[in-house]
């Protein structure tokens, strides 16, 4: 039984694993560039040597058993910010085949896996998609693509393995499936009444309802938080791409409609008694809470938090704010986690400060069981808190937000001191563990195996502390130093087919080309005007600005 459970578990890293093709680098792409550490730091001690071993081996996968690209688009976004930027060649050109190939129904939805529509261990549609293949989309065309990528066309159809799901992209171009995907997000999830809103039956919020997002234990659905954190972001980077081709109209529209679901996601979703985002509203009115720090770290980064909620939302996480309901006697056991015990790993928080069996409706839990495979309660119970990654265990990408929005929320010494913890843990065994649970599964964390999202984490070097961005006009850098790093360098950032080296400090920017790109470029540097990307051997400075 337990072979069989891990097996299911694993679903994703197998096929995962197995499904990437194995791609050449795209003509121009390594620009002959010897590929070694990512980064240079004036940090003190071995910082430098061990943040590049955390991206060799969660960025670009060496040494490590982990599915090496999140195939699906619930993953995209991820693999955007992994590896829009840096030396990842043969996987961006992966992200890319994907945007332009992926299948596409009828009515915009982007479908969950490879071969059908729904998830295949329950057969729904996971409506995080959309936002997610829109974000990538978008970092894509800012960061590599330019108008060449948008006018790219599906040439491909895709055959689902179930009736009735017919694949309808072969022809359109990826501006038109980004369009489309939109549009599935404004009308069939309702987003134009300013929230999106699951309107399948079956994943309709309750103890009943099937999981229809990554999380997919949690029974979210109807008014979920963690959708609608995504979809948020989306509006925000289509209406970015819409000014960029002159649809100033269009863009208005997108943001105006962001404006309002930032408005009525703080209605919905802030408890302002616990001081935290719940989860979701299922469709009997029914609110869902049990302290999902990852989806609160997400709403701050993607700026869907006011300041003083974000500041609420990190007194409790850090422990200086105890919410004493999420601790819970259920049986023999204390249940949950407050205070230092949110942090107790090290490496990331834990994904939930209250028991998922802590809370029973009608002799059921808000827990996609698997088909009483993934139990939370029982004589045989295989998932109780602390014993599966999302309930009160962990997941490894979500140290990523933590420390992104900690950089927003209470600046890069708050976050350093994060990512200090973090490398308190990877000293020890590069973070490379997969320990089975109280039943001999092996669902406790979320590292290494199915995780590609673990390369967030070092990523946050460069995409966070660097500030390395896009628009579609230009690259940003935005740096955020703390104390302990005087200065920082990113040695192989990849912006529109150009490779620089991009260094900080407390004064100024350096840029240097080690491979041009092939048309001219601009970057813009701490909010400054922008000015023109540097000739092949050659290096600019630039003064920073006060901050």
């Amino acid at each position: 039984m337990d072979k069989e459970i891990s097996v299911v578990r694993l679903i994703l890293f197998v096929l995962t694993a197995f499904a990437i093709p194995v791609l050449a680098a795209p003509p121009g792409a390594s620009s002959g560039v010897t590929i070694d550490n990512m980064y240079n730091t004036g940090a003190e001690g071995d910082v430098t040597s061990q943040i590049n071993l955390m991206w060799a081996t969660y960025g670009r996968g060496e040494n490590v058993r982990l599915a090496p690209f999140g195939n699906e688009p619930g993953w995209y976004e991820w693999m955007a910010r992994k590896h829009c930027w840096s030396d990842t060649p043969k996987y961006r050109e992966v992200l890319h085949r994907y945007l332009v190939d992926w299948p596409q129904s009828q009515d915009g939805y982007m479908w969950t896996w490879g071969n059908e529509e729904g998830w295949p261990t329950h057969h729904v549609r996971h409506n995080e998609n959309n936002a997610k293949y829109i974000l990538a989309g978008c970092k894509y065309y800012c960061w590599q693509g330019g108008n060449a990528f948008l006018e790219e066309v599906d040439a491909t159809t895709t055959m689902s393995v179930r009736p009735n799901q017919p694949d309808i992209s072969n022809g359109r171009t990826v501006l038109e499936k980004l369009r489309a995907a939109m549009t599935y997000q404004l009308t069939t999830l309702k987003g134009l009444d300013g929230l999106a809103i699951v309107i399948d039956p079956q994943c309709d919020g309750t103890v009943d309802g099937m999981p229809s997002d990554y999380w997919d234990n949690f029974r979210f659905g109807y008014k979920s938080a963690y959708l609608n954190i995504y979809v948020y972001a989306s509006l925000l980077a289509m209406a970015d791409l819409e000014r960029s081709l002159g649809h100033t109209g269009r863009a208005t529209e997108l943001e105006t409609l962001a404006a309002s679901v930032k408005v009525n996601y703080h209605k919905t979703f802030w408890d302002s008694g616990k001081g935290r985002f719940i989860g979701c509203i299922d469709i009997s009115g029914r609110p869902w809470d049990f302290g999902f720090t990852y989806l609160n770290l997400e709403a701050i980064t993607y700026g869907l938090a006011t300041p003083a909620q974000a500041a609420a939302i990190f007194e409790w996480l850090d422990g200086k704010r105890i919410i004493a309901s999420d601790k819970q006697q259920v049986g023999d056991r204390m249940t949950g986690a407050s205070g230092a015990e949110i942090y107790a790993l090290g490496w990331a928080p834990l994904s939930t400060t209250r028991a998922v069996e802590s809370i029973t409706v009608d002799g059921k839990h808000w827990w996609w069981h698997l088909g009483d495979k993934i139990t939370v309660s029982g004589a045989g119970a295989n998932a109780i808190y602390g014993e599966h990654l999302e309930n009160g265990g962990a997941i490894f990408y979500v140290s990523h937000y933590d420390m992104m929005a900690r950089l927003q929320t209470l600046g890069p010494d708050n976050a350093w001191k994060r990512f200090e913890g973090i490398l308190t843990e990877f000293r020890k065994d590069q973070l490379k563990r997969d320990p089975k649970n109280n039943r001999g599964a092996a669902w406790k964390w979320g590292i290494i195996g199915e995780f590609p999202e673990s390369g967030l984490v070092p990523a946050t070097i460069a995409l966070g502390f660097l500030g390395l961005d896009a628009s579609p006009e230009a690259l940003i850098v935005s740096p955020r130093l703390p104390q302990a790093l005087p200065w920082l360098e990113a040695r192989h950032v990849n912006y529109r087919g150009g490779i620089y080296s991009i260094r900080a400090d407390s004064a100024s920017i350096r840029i240097k080309a080690v491979a041009e790109a092939g048309s001219p470029c601009k970057v813009q540097c701490d909010g400054q005007g922008p000015v023109a990307m540097p000739a092949q051997g050659q290096e600019i400075s630039i003064l920073r600005k006060r901050q």
